[in-house]
């Protein structure tokens, strides 16, 4: 399977923010320098703590707190 395959079955399991992490260390050719481990660790926490901004960010919103 080659990268662009993964990235797109990335996208479609709703895993956005792990796609463009990946797609962002193919292009920047740092994906050799974390063991196998650490790299899907990364991966990981990434989308992750994208959920969980965009979770915050959409609870906000239905509180209705006023943003500065």
């Amino acid at each position: 399977m080659n990268n662009n395959q993964t990235i797109e079955k990335l996208r479609e399991m709703r895993l956005g923010a792990m796609a463009e992490l990946h797609a962002a260390h193919l292009r920047d050719n740092r994906i050799d320098k974390s063991t196998a481990d650490e790299y899907l660790a990364l991966l990981t926490d990434h989308q992750w703590e994208d959920r969980q901004n965009r979770k915050i960010e959409r609870l906000l919103k239905l509180a209705g707190f006023k943003q500065p």
